[in-house]
């Protein structure tokens, strides 16, 4: 007021303190070439996964979706980045991601672009296994299944032939995506009372740009 004056407080800066790792994260975007970005990227992850922070985690998917475009067409930086995927699954934060910024939605839909983009001749099948997860892709056929995963590769599925019939392919080199996971952080429920996990394994299969009739 008038007669008192006033002074300026301490600003708060709680909210701006990030950790060491998410200032390296952030600093990445420095990098244009994508080998190098993709690498550091790993390099920083794998280093201690399982404490990586809800925010790392953020930025960890923003980086993968920004990079997504650029990895898909080449086997060994797929590889990377799967790599850098399973660290992320590692957090032990990954419930608390998804209730602030939707992180393992983001993760799966990661996974099933990445399956739509990775080369794949008529009669391969491209797979790729990691300790939570793995993804296979192959052109339709009349088999329609997957590849056999899990510990003791007893996990497989296979596509109804009724379904298969109902779904209308763009090209004969439309491809179907098996996804499996061994991992339940990704599915948990994060919101209401009940905090419900799974428990079981789960598969995801996806048929991209097609339609069901």
């Amino acid at each position: 007021d008038f007669d008192t004056g006033a002074v300026w407080l301490e600003p708060n800066t709680a909210d701006c303190e990030f950790s060491v790792t998410v200032r390296m994260l952030c600093r990445l975007a420095e990098i244009s070439n994508v080998e190098s970005r993709l690498h550091s990227l790993e390099n920083i992850v794998s280093s201690d996964p399982a404490n990586l922070s809800v925010t790392s985690l953020l930025v960890v998917t923003a980086a993968l979706e920004s990079l997504l475009d650029n990895v898909a067409s080449n086997a060994n930086l797929t590889s990377v980045f799967l790599d850098i995927i399973q660290n992320v699954l590692e957090s032990n934060v990954t419930g608390e991601a998804q209730r602030q910024f939707n992180v393992s939605a983001r993760i799966l839909i990661l996974i099933d672009n990445l399956g739509s983009k990775i080369p794949v001749k008529e009669t391969e099948i491209v797979t790729y296994t990691r300790n939570s997860f793995s993804l296979a892709v192959h052109i339709n056929d009349s088999r329609a299944s997957s590849p056999m995963f899990g510990e003791d590769n007893n996990a497989g599925i296979i596509l109804p032939t009724p379904l298969i019939n109902s779904i209308t392919f763009n090209t004969t080199m439309s491809r179907v995506v098996f996804s499996y996971y061994t991992i339940n952080s990704l599915f948990q429920t994060v919101n209401g009372r009940n905090n419900l996990t799974l428990v079981s394994d789960v598969w995801s299969v996806t048929v991209p740009n097609t339609r069901v009739t």
